[in-house]
């Protein structure tokens, strides 16, 4: 009765389990931190009474700088990955 709740022994020999695909953690910690950072720059505005009309725009500001690196970011990767497929395959033609 005891053995049955006990974990079942393993043979050394044979091959552990498989192990699981975990999720991806770095989405998940950049999501945790954006969140984090929303709250405390709101703790922070609420404490020392912050114009908000202020913050939005800085917020905007933030977003866009971000976005414009975003962008390039995607145009350099169509630039090295796909625009070279393409040429390849126009020319096989």
């Amino acid at each position: 009765m005891v053995d049955s709740l006990l974990p079942p022994k393993r043979d050394p020999q044979a091959p552990g389990p498989l192990r699981r695909r975990q999720p991806n953690r770095l989405i998940r910690s950049i999501l945790l931190g954006a969140v984090a950072v929303v709250f405390a720059v709101y703790w922070i505005g609420r404490s020392f009474e912050v114009d908000w009309a202020e913050i939005r725009l800085y917020a905007l500001a933030s977003l866009a700088f971000v976005g414009l690196f975003i962008g390039a970011a995607m145009l350099v990767w169509v630039l090295v990955r796909l625009l070279p497929r393409a040429v390849r395959a126009l020319f096989r033609r």
